[in-house]
């Protein structure tokens, strides 16, 4: 088994759980990617939605935002609640 010294630690480690460890810990500080939207036509004026910078302006200029995914009304019960 191979073993590296672990500077913060000031121990020997085991090479392979050292370097997955490291590895880890880069990849939860690194950059993240959103890829754009798709497409879609807005429910409140028809038009046609086709990137995030479009739909912060929309939002704005119909003083609207995004709530999640929308459920339809028939997936409520009559008090309010989810069915």
């Amino acid at each position: 088994m191979k073993q590296t010294w672990n500077a913060e630690t000031k121990q020997w480690e085991d090479s392979e759980a050292y370097y997955a460890r490291k590895a880890r810990k880069q990849f939860a500080n690194a950059s993240f990617v959103l890829p754009d939207i798709r497409e879609f036509v807005s429910p409140i004026n028809g038009e046609t939605i086709t990137s995030r910078p479009q739909l912060r302006e929309h939002e704005k200029r119909h003083q609207v935002r995004q709530c999640g995914e929308l459920k339809k009304a028939s997936d409520f019960n009559i008090n309010g609640t989810e069915a």
